[in-house]
């Protein structure tokens, strides 16, 4: 076991004593993420900065629209699948993520602008590009 997994464990038995089985839960989400070898690369910056550009120098695929007059509106995530694919979330009740459609992906400039699909507010877009990256 490694110092990283020996270390999460060893703090999650302690909250789990403390009686905190919400850190004991976002624990045992770090430890799978890091059991499975899934990274999560957060792009944050200034308005227009080409956060977008970069993302998409990454993964070497289009992954996110960019242009002069496109500004990103909706939280997206970009991971491998084995061919590219969109899929919406809606913000439902109470702020709760609602699953949605996959969307094809000459929509996808515009709704992430827009933030909102068939009159639906998004909660986040779902990217899947066929990059190992």
């Amino acid at each position: 076991m490694s110092d990283l997994a020996g270390t999460i464990g060893a703090t999650a038995e302690i909250a789990g004593r403390r009686g905190r089985s919400d850190l004991v839960e976002r624990l045992d989400r770090a430890q799978h993420q890091r059991d499975a070898g899934l990274t999560r690369v957060v792009v944050v910056g200034d308005f227009k900065s080409g956060k977008s550009s970069l993302v998409n120098a990454l993964v070497g695929f289009p992954a996110c629209p960019v242009d002069d007059d496109l500004a990103t509106a909706v939280l997206t995530s970009v991971a491998h699948a084995p061919e590219a694919s969109a899929e919406v979330a809606y913000r439902g009740d109470d702020d709760e993520t609602v699953p949605g459609p996959r969307v094809p992906l000459d929509q996808l400039g515009e709704l992430i602008e827009r933030g909102h699909h068939e009159g639906r507010p998004l909660a986040s877009v779902a990217v899947g590009v066929p990059s190992p990256f």
